[in-house]
């Protein structure tokens, strides 16, 4: 897992690949399983036929790697049972395969484990863990995401780290390596992004990118706390297109209406009353109880699993309407300081708060005029005719 081998990589290793002395290990082929296709009738079903050996993905996939010191110990009592293996099944005389002495990865008839059998070995180390189930090929993106992590947090330059991570992991071009890193960003840094304040520098590459024929736009963002936030748009068909959305975010950044990234409704809410509301504005026990009340029995409900940047002033007002007289004036309060805080640090390119409350504002004027009206005329209140309805 900390190494982000391939799974074919994994299981073309070899016992000669590993350097005690050196501490490192060579990737150099990987096995890929063989299929057949059979067509006939109406399914396509696909059969495996066996394993070939062959060369790394890529040029670049050939690589060493410094390891671990445990490595050497366990690939040492791997070799040992496999040698102790092959000569009990065949003093048993017992099925086995010479074919692939030397493998790591070998089954118990000396074949080489198929991906299926290694995915199924993590399922049952993963749920005797207690953890979440993940795959060989989960454990790569994992491998990668831990580099990425421990790069930002040394405040790496994001180019080092990707072109580290991309030597390591073997991708033929960074631009492969750029799509990961920028997807880890995506989603682990979110949060990072309210905490960091308003963008306040940007940086683009002189020229668009060209990647597997498409034309991608790559940039960096800096926070008022110094994150640097790197960020990739594309696939454009023409560099036109691509020049043409990178005037439009250069002209959206300098009016401060840029959208760093989309930060869903719970989350939003969950760091704005814990990190920003306690901690920053220290509300009071009762205030923190009273706003997340309206926001676990009003807010969500309507808006969770949207980003903020779509909610509108319509579900606001959804949200308004539902609650009681009484939830009014604190609903106020937590749609207008949330609100203004995320159009500061451009979450959001309008707040729909300010009109809903006023809108609801206007709403329970006009109501409580009227009732006022009603009273002055003598005529009876809302109460008064319901208990003369339950009278008859």
């Amino acid at each position: 897992m900390l190494h982000g081998l391939r799974y074919g990589e994994i299981r073309g290793l070899c016992f000669t690949d590993f350097n005690k002395q050196e501490r490192t290990v060579t990737v150099r082929r990987q096995a890929v399983r063989l299929s057949d296709v059979d067509y006939a009738g109406k399914k396509i079903r696909v059969s495996r036929t066996g394993i070939e050996i062959k060369a790394t993905k890529t040029e670049e996939s050939d690589r060493v790697l410094r390891m671990l010191e445990i490595i050497f110990s366990l690939a040492e009592e791997r070799r040992d049972w496999l040698e102790l293996r092959k000569e009990t099944r065949k003093k048993n005389k017992k099925e086995w395969s010479d074919e692939y002495d030397g493998y790591i990865c070998i089954a118990d008839r000396g074949e080489i484990k198929s991906d299926a059998t290694l995915n199924a070995a993590l399922k049952r180390i993963c749920a005797d863990a207690g953890i979440p189930i993940v795959t060989t090929h989960n454990l790569r993106h994992i491998a990668a995401t831990m580099m990425f992590e421990y790069g930002t947090r040394n405040q790496d330059h994001p180019e080092e780290i990707l072109l580290h991570v991309s030597e390591y992991l073997g991708h033929a071009n960074i631009g492969t390596t750029f799509d990961v890193y920028t997807a880890y960003m995506e989603a682990e840094s979110r949060i990072d992004i309210i905490a960091g304040g308003p963008i306040v520098e940007w940086k683009f590459r002189d020229s668009i990118t060209s990647d597997h024929g498409k034309y991608v736009i790559r940039f960096s963002l800096t926070f008022s706390d110094g994150t640097v936030f790197p960020k990739q748009i594309g696939s454009f068909e023409t560099q036109r297109d691509a020049q043409d959305k990178k005037n439009k975010i250069i002209g959206q950044l300098a009016r401060k209406e840029y959208i760093a990234s989309q930060i869903l409704a719970e989350n939003f809410y969950d760091y704005w009353l814990n990190e920003h509301m306690v901690k920053v504005r220290k509300i009071k026990y009762g205030t923190f109880v009273c706003y997340r009340n309206i926001i676990q029995n009003y807010i969500l409900p309507i808006i969770k699993g949207r980003t903020m940047d779509v909610v509108t002033n319509d579900d606001l007002l959804k949200i308004l309407d539902s609650m009681t007289p009484g939830l009014l004036s604190p609903a106020y309060g937590v749609f207008g300081s949330s609100f203004k805080y995320a159009k500061k640090h451009v979450l959001i390119n309008k707040n729909p708060a300010t009109s809903a409350i006023s809108i609801k504002r206007k709403q329970v004027s006009k109501k409580e005029a009227n009732e006022r009206a009603a009273a002055a005329k003598g005529g009876p209140s809302r109460r008064r005719q319901k208990g003369r309805m339950q009278a008859r």
